[in-house]
């Protein structure tokens, strides 16, 4: 396969729009067989409504601009060595396999459908949107630059976050089947975490209330820092795989739970 549309130029603008199955609610407008589908330079904009991209070796290598609005379909979103690329999404749904960007955005009315391990950017994700996460290793930053917050990060599968990754945003979720593993301090919301599923706490102090009816697992020493916990059930010197292991949550507030379990690994400061 030979490469497909190439954008050498600064200046270029590439305009796109397909149509949607009225039925299925998928893109009509299929771009697949080549090495690489669409290659943007630096300085180029490439803007896609409506667009599925599959079958291709790359589908999108981004340098410059990339834009997304309506509903997309994107196996991979590529970048240089040194990632130069910004990916916009303006609104719409876009479920992507894999992007790697310097830079990505997700604007007020746009969703992102992407595996926490496959977000991968050099200056953080910017949502101001929805972004569900599937499992894996979180490999972005997450942040909100707006004074008033409106960015959601639902949580869809298990989600880990050992590489110390920051999530800053009106409010988490995570799925009644789904988990969070994360320190305490790493997760930053203006409405709390609402834990439906598994809350795993490593260490560090709360940055966020925990409501919700599900259960938040206490490893390392947490303290929660004037915030409250409300949960079904709260175990404290256990990891998210239900093993006792040493932890303390110091509480400087209010404990609501229908089970509060103890292991003899544990220990509550009150």
């Amino acid at each position: 396969s030979a490469n497909g549309i190439i954008i050498a130029n600064s200046g270029q603008i590439l305009s796109i729009t397909g149509t949607v199955d009225d039925v299925s609610g998928n893109p009509e407008t299929t771009i697949s067989g080549f090495d690489t589908a669409i290659d943007n330079s630096a300085g180029g904009t490439v803007n896609l409504t409506n667009i599925e991209l599959s079958g291709n070796e790359t589908d999108i290598a981004n340098a410059g601009s990339l834009n997304l609005d309506g509903i997309n379909s994107i196996d991979t979103i590529a970048d240089n060595t040194t990632p130069a690329g910004t990916t916009t999404v303006k609104g719409g749904t876009s479920a992507i396999g894999s992007l790697l960007q310097k830079a990505v955005k997700i604007l007020s009315g746009g969703t992102v459908n992407i595996d926490a391990d496959k977000l991968s950017t050099t200056d953080g994700t910017d949502n101001q949107g929805i972004l569900n996460l599937g499992g894996g290793n979180l490999a972005s930053n997450i942040t909100d630059s707006q004074t008033t917050k409106t960015g959601v990060t639902n949580i869809k599968d298990d989600v880990t976050n050992s590489s110390g990754k920051t999530i800053s945003q009106k409010s988490v979720t995570i799925d009644s089947s789904s988990s969070l593993t994360t320190a305490a301090d790493k997760v930053t919301t203006a409405d709390g975490i609402s834990n439906a599923g598994k809350l795993n706490l490593t260490g560090g102090s709360l940055a966020s209330d925990v409501i919700g009816e599900g259960t938040t697992n206490i490893s390392g020493d947490v303290d929660t820092n004037g915030k409250t916990i409300t949960q079904t059930d709260v175990n404290i010197g256990q990891n998210g795989s239900g093993a006792a292991t040493t932890g303390k949550l110091i509480n400087n507030n209010t404990i609501s739970a229908t089970n509060v379990n103890i292991t003899t690994a544990g220990a509550l400061d009150n």
